[in-house]
Formats: C-alpha cells, sequence, structure tokens
C-alpha cells in the first residue's frame, strides 16, 4: 500500500527537513484507489502527482487550500483538497513563520 503524507523542507537548504507528519494524509479508499483485479496495473496506491496552492500567493495562511493531483492505482489521476492548517499542525507553523524558514 502506498500512501501520501506532508514534509515541509527549509526554503533556503531543502535538504533540511522541517516537519514530516506522524501519519498519512491520503490513503487508498475508494474503488478507483484501491484498484479492480486485473484492471490495475499497481492496486491499492495513490501517489502525488504535484501540489500547489489554490491560489498563488507568497505565503500561504492556515485558511489556504492546497491542490494536490495524485494518481490512483495507476489508473486515474485525481485532485485531493486540503487546507494549510489541516496538513501542518499549528505549532509547526508559528515556528516556521516565526523564524522566516520558508514560504508555506
Amino acid at each position: 500500500m502506498y500512501r501520501l503524507g506532508v514534509v515541509l523542507a527549509d526554503l533556503e537548504n531543502p535538504e533540511r527537513l522541517l516537519y514530516r507528519s506522524p501519519n498519512p494524509v491520503l490513503s487508498p479508499e475508494t474503488e478507483y484507489e484501491i484498484g479492480k483485479k486485473g484492471e490495475s496495473w499497481v492496486p491499492n496506491v495513490v501517489f502525488t502527482c504535484g501540489a500547489v496552492p489554490a491560489q498563488d500567493k507568497e505565503v500561504l495562511d492556515a485558511t489556504d487550500e492546497i491542490l494536490v493531483y495524485y494518481g490512483a492505482a495507476d489508473t486515474h489521476i485525481c485532485l485531493a483538497t486540503g487546507r494549510v492548517g489541516e496538513l501542518l499542525p499549528e505549532s509547526v507553523r508559528q515556528e516556521v513563520m516565526g523564524k522566516n524558514l520558508c514560504h508555506l
């Protein structure tokens, strides 16, 4: 099973990881994500194809929406949405913004 999580890297030094979600934020659940036997190349997976803010902004707020494009069971391309505040805990957002380590 492949699932998606959230990582946040330092803007100036992308090798430095600022946050990694302890749990997946997207797992295969629906029929098209799980796949049908004999119809899906790789069943039971979701894999990221890209993530972008819904609105073009320099700095994102907790209420701003993120669009996540993902593949499902190697058969479908899908779109999931979430808010920054749902994906990054408040304590992480405050620490990152306070130290000006990245643009969310």
